[in-house]
């Protein structure tokens, strides 16, 4: 396990660039934590800020779970667990940002991004439910908690592996786990406003 450490914390670094706050200071002068559902990630720039702010959002966080899962093939090239301890780490390192006292986003495009090197298939998968999921019930976190019940199973019946089923779930729970306080962070602040 102590091979994995320094992945693990390229993964956290890479993961923990916040674009969506710096996009929106640069853009906008605020601070995405303090706008709309107080999430640092794509939809809320996107109803916050903007279309443009929110596709620079999306390729950056998308971009960083790519260049983990790269980094942690280039540091350990012949280990296949490598890129998935870095995936897992850099979407970690989104979702609690070192940079931001620990705050950050859902972490769904960051894992995505990572998906599309590791598995293509899953990742295609993971948005088709999300977005389906998202249409049927217009709720944000209902949908990335469905997306986030179907990594374990993608994983495991694309990848043929027992590696990408724990790889999936342990991504699942880091995703869901940010998705499930966000979702009950937004449903207290909006209970407040009634």
């Amino acid at each position: 396990m102590r091979q994995y450490l320094p992945i693990a914390a390229v993964g956290y670094l890479l993961g923990s660039i916040p674009f969506a706050y710096v996009i929106t200071r640069l853009w906008s002068g605020r601070d995405i934590r303090r706008l709309g559902s107080r999430n640092v990630g794509t939809t809320n720039v996107l109803l916050q800020v903007g279309r443009l702010p929110a596709v620079l959002t999306a390729l950056g966080d998308g971009g960083k779970g790519l260049l983990a899962v790269l980094a942690g093939r280039w540091m350990m090239s012949q280990d296949s667990v490598a890129p998935l301890v870095a995936l897992v780490f850099a979407v970690v390192g989104h979702n609690w940002s070192i940079w931001l006292q620990f705050e950050g986003g859902g972490g769904l495009a960051t894992s995505i991004g990572g998906l599309v090197d590791i598995s293509l298939a899953a990742a295609v998968c993971t948005l088709t439910l999300w977005g389906l999921t998202y249409l049927v019930t217009g709720h944000k976190y209902v949908s990335s908690v469905g997306a986030c019940a179907i990594l374990p199973v993608a994983m495991g019946v694309l990848e043929g592996t027992w590696v990408h089923v724990w790889f999936g779930f342990a991504l699942g729970l880091t995703l869901a786990v940010k998705q499930v306080v966000a979702w009950y962070r937004w449903a207290g602040s909006s209970a407040q406003q009634a």
